[in-house]
């Protein structure tokens, strides 16, 4: 019977809650009278139950107090009443709630199930929503909150999983009130003496006058950190908010201790716990005890804003601690994640080496040649490590988001750095990164390698990994990287091109070119018949060819020269596209590429990116030649009638999508001249 009404109660919370917002507003105020006994039946029944075991209607009220706690009467804010208002009207229900974290339910599930939802709704009482009116009242709830979380310290600090459990919710909610009165849960407090600070060795000793924050914020941070000292991940992705809301205050306005002493202490269980692989990790196909995308989705969105902020308030001391945990690492996880917690600064890192005012300029930029250089050097501690492909990966990215650093230091290890990210594209799962950090160092310190013979040792290092050559009478292999990977390799060899002068920039557009078009040929000529049975195969074939045109269409793409073009300039595009035109018109009317909208599109994509660039240099009698010729091989009547065959709407669609947005850059006389 009482599981029953439960359940009606909250399906009538729910159905209001979901009307439109004119209805809502009637139905909770005619339904306001019954909000004191649901709390009243709340307070009574929950204990009751719990002492009873009867943990299915503990559950069975906790939602249905939920639901009616949601209905508040601007359907604007999660709660009906803010917390002091709540402490006021109803002091049983926080004292209930609270009194659920770490409940002892014979069934773990069910007990879980408990905590977490108790946890749920103290998040939406305590967190930014309802405000209330009597600012001395709220006050008073928020520090009552505390130092009931303080009282679960004890149970929160126990190893294993109920102490896990309930240091996450307890993370969870001082978060909540950091969010609500961030004054009160981490500003000044009165004067008085806290215990030693989890990590940090020293006294944490509240010598202020100052009386903004609560009596409860050091006690409070000492909890919070040993809870981020725990080895789950889930308590520390529960506390980091509670540590950026601290960072919200100015640093006057909070005790000396909550500053750079606090974010020191985190430095430890951060870099030595929190954002490293799991201990014995070999791959993600044989972890069992984590998710790759879980850990993945912690590291780059939590940690890493939690990491800019410890950076941001230690400063090179957060530098220091990574150098000394590389010095001292045996093992790649150390490594790794001493590399991860340095890229994940680089911005405010750059920010501050580029600032003339920064304190520490001096020892900061020291220490980031140091790091760097131990990277990108062979005989460095961390590049030892680079065996592994998750290190590689690491600092493969470290080195992309430091691609600006690189091209303002002189004495930056810069070869090494582009040798690191060559030899990441050795491991597919670097793949990714590598070829970000290849072109974003290409792309930034392209003035800094503007030689020939710089350029050509380059691509050829680099053309092996997204080019490789086809055995002799077969068909080009397939290059298992992706084409975005490959794009981006090309496109920072690219750039690298439009830095060396006029001759030396068209013969290295042309060589970079070639291991491209030897693989198309070697699709056409060896592939034709593959391709012309149908199938899987065949398939494959079309979109290597596809690739390969693609990779081309980026080459020309990337043939942005900066500055005046000397007088008689000859674009290299048009060398490109002169080079490649026997293979685009094979492509063209070969009838099997002609089935196919990808190698089409990639024929006319070659074709669109040379004229875009053409046009810059008003070399307007080679443009229009070559687009009538174009024009001219897709009018045939046999490739009108295979796209008609295939439904693709007619190669003239394709063409004029590719065409027409170029052709009205070219001056009138030009076009009736071609």
């Amino acid at each position: 019977m009482s599981d029953c009404a439960l359940s009606m109660l909250t399906a009538l919370g729910d159905e209001i809650n979901n009307m439109d917002k004119s209805r809502r507003k009637e139905l909770v105020a005619a339904t306001s009278s019954h909000w004191a006994d649901i709390a009243a039946l709340a307070e009574r029944f929950i204990p009751e139950h719990m002492v009873a075991g009867t943990y299915g209607l503990v559950h069975g009220a906790l939602v249905c107090l939920q639901s009616w706690l949601r209905l508040s009467t601007d359907a604007g804010t999660t709660c009906r009443l803010s917390p002091g208002q709540l402490a006021a009207q109803h002091p049983a229900v926080l004292t209930c709630l609270f009194g659920l974290l770490g409940t002892s339910a014979t069934e773990p599930v069910t007990a879980e199930r408990i905590e977490g939802l108790a946890c749920e709704m103290l998040c939406e009482l305590l967190g930014p929503g309802t405000a209330g009116t009597t600012p001395q009242q709220e006050r008073a709830a928020v520090d009552a909150a505390a130092a009931a979380l303080l009282g679960l310290g004890d149970i929160a600090l126990t190893p294993g999983h109920v102490g896990a459990r309930v240091a996450r919710c307890v993370a969870a909610v001082a978060s909540a009130l950091a969010q609500r009165d961030a004054e009160t849960i981490c500003g000044c407090a009165p004067p008085a003496t806290s215990p030693t600070a989890a990590g940090n060795g020293r006294t944490v000793s509240n010598d202020s006058t100052r009386a903004s924050g609560g009596q409860h914020v050091l006690p409070l941070a000492e909890l919070m950190l040993h809870c981020i000292a725990r080895p789950e991940r889930e308590v520390c992705e529960a506390a980091v908010e509670y540590f950026l809301m601290v960072n919200t205050l100015p640093s006057e306005a909070r005790h000396p201790q909550m500053v750079r002493p606090l974010y020191a202490s985190l430095l430890q269980p951060l870099v030595h716990r929190h954002a490293r692989y799991p201990a014995g990790f070999s791959s993600w196909n044989e972890e069992v005890n984590d998710d790759e995308e879980a850990f993945h989705r912690f590291r780059d969105q939590s940690l890493s804003e939690l990491l800019e902020t410890v950076y941001l308030m230690t400063g090179p001391t957060y530098l220091t601690h990574l150098q000394d945990t590389i010095s001292t690492a045996d093992m790649w996880q150390a490594v790794e994640g001493a590399l991860y917690c340095l890229k994940a600064v680089a911005c405010p890192v750059k920010n501050n080496l580029n600032c003339s005012q920064y304190h520490h300029l001096q020892q900061s930029n020291q220490l980031v040649q140091a790091l760097l250089e131990d990277l990108c050097s062979p005989a460095g501690k961390a590049a030892a490590f680079l065996g592994n492909p998750y290190t590689c990966a690491t600092a493969a990215g470290l080195v992309g988001a430091y691609a600006a650093w690189f091209a303002a230091t002189t004495a930056a290890p810069l070869e090494g750095a582009l040798r690191l990210s060559l030899h990441a594209l050795c491991f597919a799962y670097s793949w990714h990164a590598a070829a970000l950090a290849f072109r974003a160092l290409c792309v930034r310190c392209a003035a800094k390698l503007c030689s020939a013979a710089v350029f050509h040792n380059l691509a050829a290092v680099a053309v092996q990994a997204v080019a490789p050559a086809p055995q002799a009478g077969q068909v080009a292999s397939i290059v298992p990287m992706p084409l975005e990977d490959r794009q981006a390799v090309v496109d920072g060899l690219a750039h690298i091109v439009t830095c060396l002068n006029p001759q030396d920039a068209a013969e290295g557009a042309l060589s970079l070119q070639q291991p491209h078009l030897t693989r198309t040929k070697a699709i056409i000529a060896h592939g034709s018949t593959a391709a012309a049975q149908g199938g899987a195969a065949a398939k494959q074939l079309l979109v290597n060819l596809a690739d390969e045109l693609q990779l081309i269409a980026v080459l020309v793409k990337g043939m942005e020269f900066p500055g005046q073009h000397p007088a008689g300039f000859h674009h290299p595009a048009m060398k490109l596209l002169e080079a490649a035109w026997p293979v685009l018109s094979a492509v063209a009317e070969a009838p099997v590429c002609q089935q196919d909208r990808a190698a089409v599109e990639a024929v006319c994509e070659v074709y669109k990116v040379s004229c875009w660039q053409v046009i810059w240099c008003r070399q307007y009698v080679l443009l229009c030649s070559r687009l009538l010729a174009l024009m001219r091989c897709c009018s045939t009547n046999a490739f009108c009638r295979r796209f008609q065959h295939n439904s693709y709407q007619g190669c003239w669609a394709i063409c004029a999508d590719s065409i027409v947005p170029v052709m009205h850059m070219v001056p009138l006389q030009w076009c009736r001249h071609g």
